[in-house]
Parts: C-alpha cells; sequence; structure tokens
C-alpha cells in the first residue's frame, strides 16, 4: 500500500482517539452499576490475584459470560490505578483496533482509498461511536463482529495463498 494511505490511516485513527477521549476528560462519561460491579471483579483479579472464573450475567437467568471481560478491563484498571477511566481506556482501544483492522482489511481487498473512506466515514457512525463512551460488557461484539466477518471472508475466500 502507498504511503498516503498509511499517512491517511494513522490520522483517522489518531482523530478516532481524539474524538473518544477529549470528552471524557474530568471524568465525564457514563458510570452505572453495571461498571461498578465490573470494576469490583477486575479489583479481585489485578489487586487480590484471584482467578475469576464467571463473567457478567447475561440476559438469561443463571446464564453467566466468560471472565474475559473482567481481565481485559483489568488491563485498563491497572494501567490507571484503579480508575474507572481505565476501563473506558480499554473500550477506546478495541474501538481503535476496530476501525484500524478494518481500514487496512478494506484497503488491501478494496482499495486503499475505499478503506480510509470507511475508516473516516465509521468515526461519523453514532452508534459505532456511541459504543466508546462506557465500558459495558456487550460493546466488545463489535469488535468481535467485525473481525468474525473478515475471517468469514477469508474462509469463503480458499486456503491461505502465501
Amino acid at each position: 500500500m502507498k504511503k498516503s494511505f498509511w499517512i491517511g490511516f494513522w490520522a483517522i485513527l489518531i482523530f478516532a482517539f481524539l474524538l473518544r477521549v477529549i470528552p471524557a476528560q474530568g471524568h465525564n462519561f457514563f458510570f452505572t452499576v453495571d461498571q461498578g460491579n465490573d470494576a469490583v471483579h477486575a479489583r479481585e483479579f489485578f489487586e487480590r490475584g484471584q482467578l475469576l472464573l464467571r463473567g457478567p450475567v447475561t440476559g438469561v437467568e443463571g446464564v453467566y459470560a466468560g471472565p474475559g471481560w473482567y481481565y481485559f478491563i483489568s488491563i485498563g484498571y491497572k494501567l490507571f490505578d484503579g480508575d474507572p477511566f481505565g476501563a473506558l481506556f480499554m473500550v477506546i482501544l478495541l474501538a481503535l483496533a476496530t476501525t484500524g483492522v478494518l481500514m487496512w482489511q478494506v484497503g488491501k481487498k478494496v482499495s486503499p482509498g475505499t478503506g480510509l473512506l470507511v475508516g473516516g466515514a465509521l468515526q461519523f457512525f453514532w452508534f459505532f461511536y456511541d459504543t466508546s463512551r462506557w465500558a459495558f460488557n456487550p460493546f466488545p461484539l463489535v469488535f468481535l463482529s467485525v473481525l468474525l466477518i473478515l475471517l468469514f471472508v477469508r474462509f469463503l475466500e480458499g486456503p491461505l495463498r502465501q
């Protein structure tokens, strides 16, 4: 890919980062009972060293998700010394990874200009932006959905070619 693609790629990612971090300054972000509960579980892992075997509750009574969410946000809590912004920061990084992977793959498969257009347009799509405004455990599904679609496309293309 051309140098101009990579300049645009990084410009969009920097813009996306600033678009999400600046409004969150001064703890101007959602922190509800669910995020507090997640913070307690993350603290159990990163401060007390307890391995978590059960994740957040799902919409089905008695059924729980895996503990991966707690491990994921505990990285942010550790980096930010227990500050709730740490979990939000991890979700912001996940949104940036989604944008980056999507731009790279669309740029490679379709055209570099289309990849940049998709990445730039995604920053103005309210529902995508809204998933990085608070650390809520279903929000990684956005990243996982994009990843699943890309893996499915790769599967449909046939065996990996070197």
